[in-house]
């Protein structure tokens, strides 16, 4: 399987790592990535770090197939944000 993880938060190395000793490629796509969509291929996709951060990558980098599993591990940043949610 293909996964990719977007994002630097915390769960970013570990995530990358036990994917890896599971048998699966692994790309890591950075918050400051401006154009590729290195998820094309992905079957599973993480989100990690910062929701506004996360969000706002997702838009510079486009749309997500149908067909791929997203798993939403990012975090809150304010309380403003925590508040809203």
């Amino acid at each position: 399987m293909h996964v990719s993880i977007l994002g630097d938060g915390a769960l970013a190395a570990p995530l990358t790592q036990l994917s890896k000793r599971a048998g699966h490629t692994v790309g890591q796509i950075q918050e400051d990535a401006r154009t590729a969509t290195p998820y094309g291929a992905s079957d599973l996709l993480i989100l990690v770090g910062s929701r506004i951060a996360v969000a706002d990558t997702l838009e510079r980098l486009g749309a997500v197939r149908d067909d791929v599993v997203i798993v939403d591990a990012t975090t809150l940043d304010t309380l403003e944000e925590q508040r809203a949610t």
